[in-house]
């Protein structure tokens, strides 16, 4: 009895152990997402981050995003539509996207293994 025990003990020691070392967390950074702003900033993302903003024709998203580490990938659009914009792996970067249509739109940012931030400021004509 003592043996079986004693394996047991070692099995659950074992993968104890090997579960820890896979484990990664998800999201570990700050976040603020309003009616003219999206951002992340973060030491670790492993995750889907998702913020919805209602747009006007001709509004403007200033789009800043900074990549130190990992994989980044962006998606912009209206639901049941073609995105505006889609990048994968993306690196530090800034840009201009103008809203040619009036809606409501998505923006995911999806991380692997990443560090660093990404900024979405809406900037309405005058």
């Amino acid at each position: 009895m003592n043996r079986k025990k004693l394996t047991s003990l070692i099995v659950a020691i074992c993968l104890a152990l090997t579960g820890c070392s896979f484990y990664q967390p998800t999201y570990n950074g700050s976040r603020i997402a309003n009616k003219k702003q999206f951002v992340l900033e973060y030491s670790v993302m492993n995750t889907t981050e998702s913020h919805t903003l209602k747009l006007t024709e001709g509004d403007m998203i200033e789009t800043e995003i900074i990549r130190d580490e990992g994989e980044v990938s962006v998606v912009i659009g209206q639901s049941g539509q073609k995105p505006i914009y889609q990048g994968n792996q993306l690196s530090t970067s800034t840009f201009q996207l103008v809203i040619e249509e009036s809606g409501t739109y998505q923006i995911k940012v999806t991380g692997k293994k990443a560090r660093g931030s990404v900024n979405f400021m809406v900037v309405t004509p005058e």
